[in-house]
Protein backbone atom coordinates (compact mmCIF):
# COMPACT_ATOMS: atom_id res chain seq x y z
CA UNK A 1 0.00 0.00 0.00
CA UNK A 2 1.45 3.25 -0.98
CA UNK A 3 1.83 5.58 2.08
CA UNK A 4 2.01 9.32 2.79
CA UNK A 5 4.88 10.29 5.39
CA UNK A 6 4.76 12.95 7.72
CA UNK A 7 6.38 14.09 10.80
CA UNK A 8 3.55 12.56 12.96
CA UNK A 9 2.75 9.69 10.88
CA UNK A 10 2.49 7.58 7.38
CA UNK A 11 -0.97 7.60 6.12
CA UNK A 12 -2.24 4.99 3.32
CA UNK A 13 -2.86 6.68 0.07
CA UNK A 14 -5.78 3.80 -0.64
CA UNK A 15 -8.63 5.66 1.63
CA UNK A 16 -8.08 8.76 0.00
CA UNK A 17 -8.30 7.75 -3.78
CA UNK A 18 -11.73 8.73 -5.49
CA UNK A 19 -13.85 5.73 -6.11
CA UNK A 20 -15.15 6.79 -9.49
CA UNK A 21 -12.77 7.41 -12.23
CA UNK A 22 -15.35 7.94 -14.82
CA UNK A 23 -16.06 11.41 -16.42
CA UNK A 24 -19.53 12.92 -14.81
CA UNK A 25 -21.47 15.11 -16.81
CA UNK A 26 -25.26 15.50 -18.16
CA UNK A 27 -25.75 14.59 -14.21
CA UNK A 28 -24.18 10.88 -13.47
CA UNK A 29 -20.92 9.12 -13.74
CA UNK A 30 -20.16 8.53 -17.78
CA UNK A 31 -18.71 5.64 -19.28
CA UNK A 32 -15.63 7.28 -21.80
CA UNK A 33 -16.17 7.18 -25.40
CA UNK A 34 -13.22 5.41 -26.47
CA UNK A 35 -13.21 3.07 -23.30
CA UNK A 36 -9.69 4.19 -23.23
CA UNK A 37 -7.88 4.45 -19.30
CA UNK A 38 -4.47 5.16 -18.35
CA UNK A 39 -2.45 4.28 -15.12
CA UNK A 40 -2.03 7.24 -12.70
CA UNK A 41 1.22 7.27 -10.84
CA UNK A 42 2.17 8.73 -8.11
CA UNK A 43 5.03 11.28 -8.74
CA UNK A 44 6.59 10.93 -5.68
CA UNK A 45 6.66 6.92 -5.63
CA UNK A 46 6.29 5.95 -8.94
CA UNK A 47 4.01 3.38 -7.92
CA UNK A 48 0.03 2.99 -9.49
CA UNK A 49 -2.77 4.93 -8.21
CA UNK A 50 -5.00 3.15 -10.99
CA UNK A 51 -6.36 3.47 -13.92
CA UNK A 52 -8.23 6.60 -14.68
CA UNK A 53 -9.67 7.71 -18.14
CA UNK A 54 -7.59 8.27 -21.07
CA UNK A 55 -10.39 11.04 -22.43
CA UNK A 56 -10.51 11.50 -26.17
CA UNK A 57 -12.39 14.06 -28.16
CA UNK A 58 -15.71 12.75 -28.18
CA UNK A 59 -15.63 12.56 -24.29
CA UNK A 60 -14.67 16.18 -24.67
CA UNK A 61 -17.62 17.10 -26.97
CA UNK A 62 -19.89 15.05 -25.30
CA UNK A 63 -19.37 17.38 -21.87
CA UNK A 64 -19.35 20.55 -23.57
CA UNK A 65 -22.75 19.86 -25.32
CA UNK A 66 -24.34 18.87 -21.64
CA UNK A 67 -22.74 21.75 -20.14
CA UNK A 68 -24.50 24.17 -23.03
CA UNK A 69 -27.44 22.58 -22.42
CA UNK A 70 -27.31 22.80 -18.69
CA UNK A 71 -26.44 26.55 -19.12
CA UNK A 72 -30.17 27.20 -20.35
CA UNK A 73 -31.53 25.98 -17.73
CA UNK A 74 -29.39 27.71 -15.13
CA UNK A 75 -29.37 31.11 -16.78
CA UNK A 76 -33.42 30.84 -15.62
CA UNK A 77 -32.23 30.35 -12.45
CA UNK A 78 -33.00 33.40 -10.02
CA UNK A 79 -29.97 35.36 -8.40
CA UNK A 80 -30.55 33.90 -4.78
CA UNK A 81 -31.43 30.21 -5.89
CA UNK A 82 -28.32 30.51 -7.76
CA UNK A 83 -26.23 31.86 -4.46
CA UNK A 84 -28.19 28.71 -2.02
CA UNK A 85 -26.60 25.97 -5.07
CA UNK A 86 -23.52 27.35 -5.04
CA UNK A 87 -23.10 27.41 -1.65
CA UNK A 88 -24.39 23.84 -1.35
CA UNK A 89 -21.38 22.66 -3.97
CA UNK A 90 -18.88 24.78 -1.35
CA UNK A 91 -19.88 22.56 1.23
CA UNK A 92 -19.72 19.47 -0.81
CA UNK A 93 -16.27 20.41 -1.83
CA UNK A 94 -15.08 21.40 1.62
CA UNK A 95 -16.50 17.93 2.71
CA UNK A 96 -14.77 16.20 0.14
CA UNK A 97 -11.33 17.89 -0.59
CA UNK A 98 -8.76 15.32 0.15
CA UNK A 99 -10.42 12.86 -2.01
CA UNK A 100 -10.57 15.63 -5.03
CA UNK A 101 -7.13 16.54 -3.97
CA UNK A 102 -5.90 13.05 -4.24
CA UNK A 103 -5.26 12.32 -7.64
CA UNK A 104 -3.42 16.02 -8.49
CA UNK A 105 -1.02 15.88 -5.45
CA UNK A 106 1.91 13.67 -5.03
CA UNK A 107 3.19 12.03 -1.39
CA UNK A 108 5.02 14.12 0.92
Amino acid sequence: MVAVASAAKVQPLAPNLPSHRDPYYAGKWQKPKANRYADAVSPGTGESLGKVVDGSAADAEAAIAAAKAAFREWRRVLPLERAKMLRAIADVLRKNGDELAMPASSPR
